[in-house]
C-alpha cells in the first residue's frame, strides 16, 4: 500500500467573500496578494534555501507596490487630500518599511524567530487593512455611484462598518491570528523532523 505523500502547501489565509470590497480590480489583486502570502507560507513551511525565501519575498514586496498604486489611484480620486487617503497612504508605506525590516533581521536572529514575525505581521497587516480599511473606503467610493457628499459617504461606510461587521472582523482576525500561529508549528515541526532525517 502506497504511503500518502505530506502535502507541500499550506493555505494559511484562504480567500472568503469577507475580504470583497466590491470594487472587481481591487478585489482580483487581494486575491493574488493572498496567493502570494499563501506560496510565501508553503515555502517556509516546506523548503530551506534562503535564496527562494528571498526571491518569494521579492515578488510579494514588487506586487504589493503595483497593488498600492492602483488602489491609490482610485482613492485619489475620491479622496483627495483627505485624512482618509493620507491614513491610507501612510499604512502602505509602512507595510513595506516593515517587511524590510523583519527580513533584515535574518542576519542576527534565528529563522524560526524571523520566520514567526514574518508570517504573523503578513497575515495580520493584509487581513486588517483589507476587511478594515480597504472595504470602507470602498464603500465610499460605491456610495458616490447614488449621489453622496464625500462626508454622506464617510458616514454612511462607517455606519455599515459598525455592530455586526465590527464583530465579524474581529471574528476574522483572531482566526487568522491562530492560523498564523500553527503555520509556525507546523513548520518548526517539519524542520525539525528534515534535519533529523538528513542526519540519518
Amino acid at each position: 500500500m502506497e504511503s500518502s505523500k505530506i502535502p507541500d502547501t499550506v493555505e494559511i489565509f484562504p480567500w472568503n467573500e469577507v475580504f470583497s470590497t466590491g470594487i472587481a480590480l481591487i478585489d482580483e489583486q487581494h486575491r493574488t496578494l493572498i496567493d502570494l502570502l499563501n506560496v510565501l507560507v508553503s515555502h517556509l513551511a516546506f523548503q530551506v534555501a534562503a535564496p527562494g525565501l528571498n526571491q518569494v519575498i521579492g515578488e510579494l514586496k514588487e506586487y504589493a507596490a503595483v497593488h498600492f498604486h492602483t488602489e491609490e489611484e482610485i482613492w485619489r480620486r475620491h479622496f483627495q487630500g483627505d485624512s482618509w487617503e493620507i491614513s491610507h497612504l501612510r499604512a502602505h508605506d509602512d507595510f513595506v518599511d516593515q517587511v524590510i525590516r523583519l527580513k533584515a533581521e535574518e542576519d542576527f536572529k534565528p529563522f524560526d524567530e524571523v520566520l514567526e514575525s514574518i508570517v504573523t505581521f503578513l497575515t495580520q497587516w493584509i487581513a486588517l487593512h483589507i476587511i478594515e480599511s480597504d472595504k470602507r473606503m470602498a464603500k465610499v467610493v460605491l456610495a458616490f455611484s447614488s449621489g453622496c457628499s464625500l462626508e454622506q459617504a464617510k458616514k454612511l461606510a462607517d455606519d455599515e462598518m459598525a455592530g455586526a461587521t465590527r464583530t465579524l472582523t474581529e471574528t476574522a482576525m483572531t482566526l487568522y491570528d491562530k492560523l498564523a500561529q500553527h503555520t509556525v508549528r507546523m513548520t518548526r515541526e517539519r524542520r525539525a523532523l528534515m534535519a533529523a532525517g538528513s542526519k540519518t
